[in-house]
């Protein structure tokens, strides 16, 4: 079962990135078929790709430390309450 699924979730990945790789390649034919700039380029977008899903799970990404930062200020609540219109001043 966990086999099944693990393949099932590597192989919707790997039709996202293919049908990313065609589309590019449909725009941009007559520069990405020349020798192996294709075959760069799918490295390259790969890499990209990873280090996106890479700070997405890092536990020091951006993100992360964005949300954190947005959490533990200290006017947080009154912050909202004032973008709210609860209180009125």
């Amino acid at each position: 079962m966990a086999f099944s699924r693990k393949f099932i979730i590597n192989l919707f990945q790997f039709v996202g990135v293919e049908g990313f790789v065609t589309a590019i390649v449909d725009v941009f034919g007559s520069t990405l078929r020349k020798g192996y700039r294709k075959e760069i380029f799918i490295a390259v977008s790969c890499f990209v790709m990873y280090l996106v899903g890479l700070s997405m799970v890092a536990e020091a990404s951006l993100l992360h430390i964005c949300v954190r930062h947005y959490a533990n200020t200290k006017n947080h609540s009154l912050r909202s309450e004032r973008m709210l219109g609860i209180f009125n001043q």
